[in-house]
């Protein structure tokens, strides 16, 4: 399980984030059964030696490692997860297990009290008896050193059998099945009574035997039978029979003194399993005969065929397995996470902007909007659009971007890169050559020549370009108006590359859907196939490109290393996909610096919130732009009142770049400094 933890996160990236600082949650990968069964094997030690050998040579330098990072010391290790195979989990690793107090461990044993706890909500659960003699043998030998924590949770063993529709099946003959060795107190007191080999009765509906039998038989009596019986052997009860006999369609009777089921705020066990002490073996068959049809056509149904049952749940290929484990395990570290102080300091800050954010969103809507309207549209399912949100754009951060680069020259490389995604006609283009070029003091000395230049007071030197400007563009006739903007205003004399193709998440050839009715189109689009074109006679084949392919193509074969300042995209929904397909390039540092892209609903396929998410989790802090206030709603700061414009421009930037908070600094009219105390805490030191 140890490997499969790292494996899933490695193979599923919608668990996990690129950039550390992001993370909510940090697993320390590690194979600590691997180097134990090694030393079993390659040295022949026995179980302990082996153990404690693993332990001391590799899973504390390696538990030392993790707590020396600066992830470990943001919160004191509250939100680090290490996952066990070994039966007993901290039980198992007395040294280590002094390390990881704060962390939250997975494993197979969970609370030795869970039974104890549930007494009233299992139905054949009694109270334990203390001085029975499989309570003595099984359980305290066991539980005696048990450290469990509220924040560990259990993990569950994949089976290796694959599902099969003959688990759905009602009509098994057999009433109750177990074959096993008589390894514990539980098992033998059962064989004791069911099996006839060892004086047990004997039906013909109960199968309980030390016979061990093939896959093949294995499996054809668990798909036979009604109640299949999971104890502890020379592994604890939560072993991998469990899951056997669930993904057959066959009730799990759990005979224990010491178990705690995986996923227990997912699944009602109660509902899909039997539970028993060992002390109520001599009555096992009455209380199984006492089972009416009804109630045991229900368990299995939920066993099996529901929505969201035990099989879905437990089948770790796909189904629901992993999201079920990962999305248990933050709930039990949830808890204890929210108590630590830096946490609770950085949802103040979180809940305050989104205070702040609803007292004072009235000011960019227009004045014919009602105040009731604005403070009942969570009840109404009212949004608000305005162009005090949709106009505020990459422009508007203009002013802060060229004094941000003004008051530290020698931290930017000139020339500026700039991509300006969906430029239409030119009207931001013109304003990013205008705002960072130096086209006009060229034209001067390129009409009057360099002898002009002492005459000039405090003249510059005329070195390389002070931008480079990627402007893309699909549609033929706003390309054309882009063309001649860029021939009128002189933009060859900096760095200009006009190119004419639709921003994609793939390079190569797209259909786009034009207004031909429209000199200027404000909204073409990129379409996904023919079938989404409303007019087929307005669809064009055009050229795609990536931002990956504009950093190859037409960057670094101009500027070497490069990194670009901006990327504005403004593309007619075409945005989240464009940035989920440049992953890559935007986690890579020194790359991609500041991202300004429009979001409508109208035209996006996904909720705005995920696209934050995927921006938080590649390393980026994002903002909803307004004229005078960048409001921060990436990562924690997420709230769902920030999705009440349906047209607003978002800002992000990377979060471990201080240019971040000055550009936050520069732009908001009133002095607040939470944002940067937030980054402070947030950040990893």
């Amino acid at each position: 399980m140890e490997w499969y933890f790292m494996e899933t996160l490695a193979m599923n990236r919608q668990f996990s984030v690129d950039d550390p600082n992001a993370a909510e949650y940090i697993l320390l990968g590690q194979c600590v059964s691997y180097v134990y069964f090694w030393l079993r094997e390659s040295r022949h030690l026995e179980h302990w030696p082996a153990i404690k050998e693993a332990e001391q040579s590799y899973l504390i330098p390696l538990i030392k490692w993790a707590k020396s990072s600066p992830l470990h010391k943001r919160y004191n290790g509250s939100n680090f997860i290490i996952v066990y195979s070994m039966d007993l989990g901290r039980q198992d690793f007395i040294d280590a297990n002094k390390l990881i107090q704060t962390w939250s461990v997975g494993s197979l044993a969970g609370s030795p009290d869970w039974l104890d706890h549930n007494v009233q909500r299992l139905t054949y659960m009694t109270t334990r008896n203390e001085t029975d003699e499989c309570y003595l043998s099984d359980a305290v030998v066991v539980t005696a050193d048990r450290d469990t924590k509220p924040q560990d949770f259990v993990i569950g063993i994949p089976s290796r059998f694959n599902p099969d529709p003959r688990a759905l099946e009602t009509k098994r003959p057999y009433l109750l099945y177990f074959a096993g060795s008589p390894n514990s107190c539980a098992r033998r007191r059962v064989l004791a009574h069911l099996d006839p080999e060892r004086g047990g009765v004997n039906r013909s509906d109960i199968l309980v035997t030390t016979r061990i039998r093939g896959d093949r038989e294995y499996r054809q009596r668990l798909w036979a039978t009604k109640f299949c019986l999971v104890m502890c052997g020379s592994s604890h009860t939560n072993n991998v029979r469990l899951y056997d006999v669930i993904l057959h369609g066959c009730i799990p009777v759990i005979i224990s003194d010491d178990f705690e089921p995986p996923l227990p705020d997912w699944l009602s066990w109660n509902d899909i399993a039997i539970f028993l002490r060992p002390t109520m073996i001599p009555d096992l068959e009455s209380i199984l005969r006492s089972i009416t049809d009804d109630r045991r056509l229900l368990m299995h149904e939920r066993l099996v065929k529901h929505r969201f049952s035990a099989m879905r749940s437990f089948e770790w290929r796909g189904g629901m397995f992993w999201m079920a484990m990962l999305s248990g395990a933050a709930q039990r570290i949830a808890g204890q996470l929210h108590r630590h102080p830096r946490k609770q300091i950085i949802d103040t800050y979180t809940r305050l902007a989104a205070e702040g954010f609803t007292r004072t969103v009235g000011k960019w809507l227009d004045p014919t909007i009602n105040e009731t309207l604005i403070s009942l549209r969570s009840l109404v399912g009212v949004s608000l659009s305005s162009s005090g949100f949709g106009c505020a754009d990459a422009e508007t951060l203009l002013p802060a971007l060229r004094l941000l680069v003004k008051r530290r020259p020698y931290a930017f490389s000139l020339p500026l890169v700039i991509i300006d995604g969906g430029a239409n006609i030119g009207k931001s283009s013109s304003s990013f050559m205008e705002t960072f070029g130096d086209v006009a003091y060229r034209r001067v000395v390129q009409r009057a020549g360099e002898a002009i230049i002492p005459c000039i007071v405090c003249p510059r030197e005329l070195g390389g370009w002070n931008i480079l400007l990627i402007s893309v563009e699909p549609h033929s006739g706003n390309f054309k108006h882009l063309q001649e903007a860029a021939l009128e205003g002189h933009w060859s004399l900096e760095g200009w590359v006009g190119v004419k193709a639709a921003m994609s998440d793939r390079e190569g050839e797209g259909l786009f859907q034009r207004n031909a009715e429209l000199d200027v189109d404000e909204v073409g689009v990129l379409l996904e196939d023919r079938s989404e074109a409303s007019d087929y006679q307005n669809v064009d084949l055009v050229k795609t490109v990536t931002l990956e392919s504009l950093y190859r193509n037409e960057i670094v074969t101009r500027v070497p290393n490069a990194e670009i300042f901006l990327v504005k995209l403004d593309i007619e929904g075409q945005e989240p996909r464009v940035l989920q397909a440049s992953r890559f390039i935007l986690m890579t540092p020194g790359r991609v610096k500041f991202v300004v892209f429009e979001y409508s609903r109208n035209t996006w396929r996904v909720d705005i919130s995920e696209t934050i998410s995927f921006m938080w989790s590649v390393g980026y802090m994002c903002f909803l732009i307004t004229e005078s206030m960048l409001w921060p709603v990436g990562g924690p700061y997420w709230n769902d009142v920030y999705q009440s414009p349906i047209w607003s421009n978002i800002l992000c930037g990377r979060l471990t770049d201080p240019d971040l908070v000055a550009l936050y600094d520069l732009h908001n009219d009133k002095h607040d400094s939470r944002f940067s105390d937030f980054v402070k805490e947030i950040v990893a030191q």
